[in-house]
């Protein structure tokens, strides 16, 4: 893994850009649809403190629809 170095004015390129570090963790934002089939509603999680919502056509819980679970 490479160590974040900060850039100052003298060690920028010369175009003046730096990219962002990298964040060495995974963040993955789980979809979710409603389980009937030719609706339409999906939303995504982001945060495990996030309440799944209803579906507000149908009113059913939402299920996840995407593999992955890291926050």
């Amino acid at each position: 893994m490479v160590e974040h170095q900060p850039h100052s004015p003298e060690t920028l390129p010369p175009d003046g850009y730096a990219p962002l570090s990298q964040s060495p963790a995974r963040v993955e934002s789980p979809l979710y649809r409603c389980p009937v089939a030719n609706c339409h509603q999906a939303w995504h999680r982001h945060s495990v403190d996030e309440t799944i919502p209803h579906c507000p056509i149908h009113d059913l819980v939402l299920v996840r629809a995407s593999v992955g679970g890291t926050f």
